[in-house]
């Protein structure tokens, strides 16, 4: 059966061409069990794999660290190396599945339930896996499903919900996900995202990341229902200034896989923090029935030190942009407070369970306001005078968007600069300025209101609009 090549392996080649291996000796929790799939797979009982995982920045030799099953069976790893957040595979034989193992290691888990100890090469107890002994916390023999772990430094298990696209020994699809981010893992906040903007054109989204450097994903999609035209590059990556690199290419120049990647250029130094748009992808749709994208198993996302745990977050449902299913007649009028806008829209001819309601922000990217099943929203948040703002309207049916309609307004009841909302733009309105002077969006201390000309920074500029209108009273 042919192997897949882990990027741990890529990690190993590319380190020892700068001169050798960079592993570290480590401590308790530096390298954890992350999944166990004691019940094999539908194929074979023998198809068992152990997967550890290196919650560290800092890459880790395994050589002589080792397993101790029920304290009487021991698992040995003569030798390998596991690279910064990466994984490391312990397979009971070459052909348990189609993910390469890092070490292959006659493995013998009973179904009833083991003890599993993690162990360095002088016998100091690294991390354990079902301590107790007893019936596994997770993982089923009705379907094969691996056990997973919820967090890498917790000790809450589930039962995979999905795989990665991996095979057992004779085929099968493996519900687990060796190799990769595990299926039961609730995050830290960040995940990349798919947001249908309507007519074909998804935007895949970062959002929470922190420090990210660069990513590579897989985006698999039905060529019956889309087809692959353009992919943009988007400004997040690169949203400070330094250059990057961006490529997009069918697999085999054939539709229906997509890989896309991106990375910055600036010798593996820094990242990006926030959120904002990685990239664009455009489609002709083909028909109008839902459909989805979503990733592939060999999607990831790095940060400066290596893999950065991340949630790929699944399929993204669509319509064609055809057949009457945006919303007519969408309008913006002043709310009926200062300081809001009211949005209104007429069903589409096909009618729709819901809305969702979009608002660009100050740094490109539209983010949700919220759903709604009524056919009119107000939005009366962190609005300034005078600076125009978009918003979108997609209806929802069944789960699956329809093609988003977009529009801008104004309000201009007030006046720029009157910060705390007094009607008179005065020293108050300095000082509230300079309380988050020199901040980003994103950042702490940044205030929505004193970013007078929406540019995401609040800084000389917007000093000069509390110049310009210093002494100002508003009278309606």
């Amino acid at each position: 059966m042919k192997k897949c090549v882990s990027r741990l392996m890529i990690f190993v080649l590319a380190m020892a061409g700068m001169g050798g291996l960079m592993a570290l000796a480590a401590g308790p929790g530096a390298v954890v069990i992350n999944e166990v799939a004691w019940a094999g797979s539908n194929d074979s009982s023998s198809d068992e794999w152990i997967e550890l995982y290196n919650t560290t920045g800092a890459a880790i030799d395994l050589s002589g660290w080792y397993i101790e099953d029920d304290a009487s069976t021991v698992y040995r790893i003569g030798s390998g190396v596991i690279g910064p957040r990466g994984y490391f595979l312990i397979e009971d034989n070459e052909d348990a599945i189609n993910v390469a193992a890092d070490a292959v290691i006659g493995l013998s888990l009973a179904n009833t339930g083991d003890s599993l100890v993690l162990n360095d090469s002088s016998g100091v107890q690294i991390d354990a896996a079902n301590l107790s002994g007893g019936i596994w916390p997770a993982g089923n023999l009705t379907p094969k499903a691996s056990m997973e772990r919820v967090q890498p430094g917790g000790d809450i298990w589930a039962s995979a919900a999905a795989g990665n696209g991996a095979l057992g020994s004779a085929g099968s699809v493996i519900l687990g996900t060796p190799g990769s981010i595990n299926s039961a893992f609730e995050g830290d906040g960040s995940k990349i995202y798919f947001e249908n903007q309507g007519g074909g054109v998804f935007a895949i989204k970062a959002d929470g990341v922190k420090d990210l450097y660069a990513y590579g994903v897989d985006i698999l999609y039905d060529p019956a229902r889309l087809k692959y035209v353009e992919a943009e590059n988007g400004e997040f990556l690169g949203s400070d200034g330094v250059a990057t690199s961006f490529n997009a290419a069918m697999e085999n120049g054939s539709q229906g896989v997509l890989l896309v990647g991106g990375a910055r250029l600036d010798g593996g130094t820094s990242g990006v923090n926030g959120n904002g748009i990685l990239f664009k992808l455009h489609f002709d749709v083909l028909d109008g029935g839902a459909g989805g994208l979503k990733f592939g198993a060999a999607s990831f996302a790095a940060d400066v030190d290596g893999d950065m745990p991340i949630i790929f977050e699944g399929s993204e449902s669509f319509m064609s942009a055809s057949g009457g299913n945006s919303v007519l007649n969408f309008e913006i009028i002043p709310g009926e407070q200062r300081y809001s806008l009211q949005l209104q829209w007429d069903a589409p001819g096909g009618g729709a369970e819901s809305y969702r309601v979009e608002k660009l922000l100050n740094d490109g990217s539209f983010a949700s306001l919220g759903v709604t099943t009524a056919t009119n929203f107000v939005d009366d948040r962190s609005l300034v005078p005078g600076v125009e703002y978009s918003y979108k309207v997609i209806p929802i049916n069944n789960g699956a968007d329809g093609a988003a309609v977009e529009t801008k307004a104004v309000d201009d009841r007030g006046i720029r600069g009157d910060i705390d909302r007094s009607d008179r733009v005065d020293g108050r309105d300095m000082e509230k300025l300079a309380r988050s002077y020199g901040s980003r969006n994103n950042e702490e201390g940044f205030d929505f209101l004193g970013d007078l000309n929406f540019d995401g920074m609040i800084d000389g500029k917007d000093l000069i609009d509390i110049g310009v209108n210093f002494g100002l009273v508003y009278e309606e």
